[in-house]
C-alpha cells in the first residue's frame, strides 16, 4: 500500500499496484499529515493536527484497531529511525531521538537531541527526509518563523518597532497606532494573540484558552475579535484589549473554518472568509454583525474561491482575493458591499492580501514581481483602475497569502506594519550517509536503552 493525506488532511491509502484509495479513520476533531508506515504495516507513523492545524502531536494510527495513540506532544513530524529508534521534529527545526519499540507501540528512556537548524517552513513542516537504508537529507537554515516587525514608510524605508526577532505573525495596528495586536506561539508551541504597546515597548500574551489567532481590532480600539480553535472547534471570539474581560464568542455555527478577520470602521461587520459547514467545498466571504442578532450574511460567493475580505473606510466597498481555476494563484477584485453590482479585478497578473489606504485607493501585494503595489480606483456606477504603482520592493519581507494579509495599514495610509525576514543561509541541501547508525551512537552515548 502506499499512504498519503489528501487535501482534506484525512489519511488514506491506495495499493501499489492501484485501485480504490480507503479512508484510515474517520473523526472530526483528528486530522493527518505526513504519514509513513512503520515495520511490518500494522501501525502508521503521523502528525496528527486538530481542524485549523495549529495544534499537532506525533501520534500513531494502529491499522487493526484504527486506535490513535499519541506518542510525542507537540512534535511537528516524525521518522522510524530502524533498529528500535524513533526520530521526531519540534517545530523550532530541532531533531530529537528516543528508543521506540515498534511492535508495542511503546517509548523508552529520555530523548537526545541529534541535529539543529533544520528549516522550518510558516506552516511548521521541517525540511528533513529519511531513506530506509538510514541515509538523510535535510536544508539547514534558521527557523522561517523568525522576523522582525518594522514599520515602513511608503518610499520603503522601515525601522524596527520590536527589535527582538521572534514569530510574530498577522500584526494589526490599533486605530491610533498606540499597540499592536499580533500572533505569537506560547511555551506550549499554540498560537496565542498578543498586544504590545509601542509607547511602553511591552508585549503582553492577551488570549490563553484554546488555539487563537488573526486579531482585527475594533474601531475604538477596546475590543480584539479574533478566530479560535477550542476542543476542536473553530469559532470567532471577541474580547476586551486590555484583557479585562473574559472572551465571547461571536459567530455561530459548530463547522465555522477558515480565514482572515476584519472589522469594519463603522463597527456594524465583521468580515470573516471561511466555511459555515462541512458540505461547504470552498471558502467564501461573510459579513457577521456585531449587534446582538449575530447574523451572518453571505458578502462573496462565487464556484471560486474567496478570501481576505477588507472593507474601504466608507464602507461602501469591499476588496478580495479570488483564486482557483482561471485565477490561478489568486487576484484582487472589488465589488459594492452589501449591495447589488458587478465586481472588477484591479490586479493584473496576479494580487494577494488587499488593504485599503484610503476611499479610493487599495494596497495589494503582487508576487509576480515582489512589490507592494498601490492601486488607484475611480469608484461608482463601475470601478476604473486609474493608476497602478509599485511602491517599493517586498523581498526582504515575509510574502503575503490568499488566505490573510501578513502585513498592515495604518488609517492614514501611511505606515506598513510589516515581518521582515530573518536572513537565511544558502538553503543548499546536505546529505548525510548511515544517518541512522549515528542517531543509535548518539543514543547510546546518553545511555538511553530500548524498551
Amino acid at each position: 500500500y502506499i499512504v498519503y493525506a489528501t487535501d482534506s488532511l484525512r489519511l488514506a491509502r491506495v495499493p501499489g499496484t492501484g485501485g480504490t484509495p480507503e479512508g484510515l479513520f474517520e473523526s472530526d476533531t483528528i486530522f493527518g499529515l505526513w504519514p509513513s508506515f512503520l515495520p511490518g504495516s500494522g501501525a502508521v507513523l503521523f502528525e496528527a493536527c486538530n481542524r485549523s492545524c495549529q495544534q499537532r502531536n506525533l501520534s500513531l494510527l494502529d491499522m487493526a484497531t484504527r486506535s490513535i495513540t499519541v506518542l510525542v506532544p507537540g512534535a511537528s513530524r516524525g521518522w522510524y529511525g530502524g533498529e528500535s529508534t524513533l526520530i521526531y521534529a519540534t517545530p523550532e527545526g530541532a531533531i530529537y531521538a528516543v528508543p521506540f519499540d515498534a511492535r508495542h507501540h511503546t517509548l523508552g528512556g529520555s530523548p537526545v537531541p541529534v541535529l539543529d537548524n533544520v528549516l522550518v517552513t510558516r506552516g511548521y513542516d521541517v525540511r528533513l527526509v529519511t531513506s530506509a537504508a538510514g541515509s538523510m537529507m535535510y536544508l539547514g537554515g534558521v527557523s522561517g518563523n523568525e522576523v522582525q516587525l518594522v514599520d515602513v514608510d511608503r518610499s520603503g524605508h522601515g525601522s524596527a518597532v520590536i527589535d527582538a526577532r521572534a514569530g510574530y505573525d498577522t500584526p494589526r495596528w490599533s486605530p491610533t497606532r498606540d499597540r499592536i495586536a499580533l500572533t505569537m506561539r506560547d511555551g506550549s508551541g499554540v498560537e496565542q494573540v498578543n498586544v504590545y504597546d509601542v509607547g511602553s515597548k511591552t508585549l503582553t500574551q492577551l488570549t490563553s484558552i484554546g488555539s487563537n489567532r488573526r486579531p482585527s481590532w475594533s474601531p475604538d480600539g477596546r475590543m480584539l475579535v479574533f478566530e479560535s480553535t477550542r476542543e476542536d472547534t473553530t469559532g470567532l471570539y471577541w474580547m476586551p484589549a486590555d484583557g479585562s474581560g473574559p472572551a465571547e464568542r461571536v459567530a455561530h455555527g459548530s463547522a465555522l473554518t477558515g480565514g482572515t478577520t476584519f472589522w469594519t470602521r463603522d463597527g456594524r461587520w465583521i468580515i470573516y472568509d471561511g466555511q459555515f459547514g462541512d458540505a461547504q467545498q470552498d471558502e467564501d466571504v461573510y459579513a457577521i454583525a456585531t449587534d446582538s442578532s449575530r447574523a451572518i450574511r453571505t458578502v462573496v460567493s462565487t464556484p471560486a474561491t474567496e478570501e481576505s475580505g477588507a472593507v474601504s473606510p466608507d464602507g461602501r466597498w469591499i476588496a478580495y482575493v479570488a483564486s482557483g481555476g482561471t485565477y490561478g494563484q489568486g487576484q484582487v477584485f472589488v465589488r459594492s458591499f452589501l449591495s447589488e453590482g458587478g465586481r472588477w479585478q484591479v490586479s493584473t497578473s496576479s494580487g494577494l492580501s488587499p488593504l485599503w489606504a484610503s476611499n479610493t485607493e487599495l494596497l495589494y501585494l503582487n508576487p509576480d514581481d515582489a512589490t507592494l503595489t498601490s492601486a488607484r480606483l475611480e469608484l461608482g456606477a463601475r470601478v476604473r483602475v486609474l493608476e497602478r504603482t509599485p511602491l517599493f520592493s517586498w523581498n526582504a519581507y515575509r510574502p503575503g497569502t490568499r488566505s490573510t494579509p501578513v502585513y498592515d495599514v495604518s488609517w492614514d495610509g501611511q505606515h506598513i506594519l510589516a515581518l521582515r525576514r530573518t536572513e537565511q543561509r544558502s538553503l543548499v541541501p546536505v546529505v548525510v550517509l548511515n544517518w541512522f547508525d549515528e542517531v543509535r551512537r548518539l543514543i547510546a552515548a546518553q545511555g538511553a536503552t530500548t524498551p
